[in-house]
């Protein structure tokens, strides 16, 4: 398969895959089931692991318009236009093209962005990096990238179902 050659699966469909190998799944059975190559799994898997499902799309505005589009039927099944949603994101070319702009106008979010060299406005998302760092990656040794891939599979779902949230008056998300 060519080097460049673009992923031909939606993020719902990467996203399935990735679960799959980080569930133990052989990458051998998911390059063929996804008509991938190992390389390009890996690739969808490491970038699944940095960015979750917001890392899988490409980095141009059309993915990204993807993504918003994606993620507010999710999170607002009722709709979310004249909600005041607010999107922070950093100063990436995808972000400042009139076409997301435009894209975010039509679907009523407002787009913040983060200062340049200031990750304190990101604060959420750097606290999330924190917090992996502290109670996963830092306290453990992994044998191979194989292994801290599935044990950071591991930890996400407990963060994201067991784990107790300070925002949550410290219960879990169940």
């Amino acid at each position: 398969m060519p080097r460049d050659r673009r992923l031909h699966l939606s993020v719902e469909t990467q996203v399935q895959c990735v679960l799959e190998g980080l569930s133990g799944t052989p990458v051998e059975e998911l390059c063929r089931r996804y008509t991938l190559s190992q390389s390009q799994y890996y690739r969808l898997r490491d970038r699944f692991l940095e960015g979750g499902k917001a890392g899988l799309v490409s980095s141009g505005r059309d993915g990204w318009c993807a993504v918003l589009e994606a993620a507010l039927p999710e999170r607002f099944p009722e709709g979310a236009r004249g909600r005041g949603l607010k999107v922070a994101s950093d100063n990436g070319s995808a972000f400042l093209s009139e076409h997301f702009q435009t894209f975010a106008r039509n679907l009523e979010v407002e787009l913040l962005r983060t200062r340049v060299r200031y990750p304190e406005g990101n604060g959420r998302c750097e606290r999330l990096i924190r917090t992996i760092k502290e109670e996963e990656i830092w306290l453990n040794e992994y044998a191979t990238l194989d292994e801290a891939r599935a044990r950071l599979g591991e930890f996400f779902e407990f963060y994201n179902a067991e784990r107790i949230h300070s925002a949550l008056g410290y219960a879990s998300p169940r």
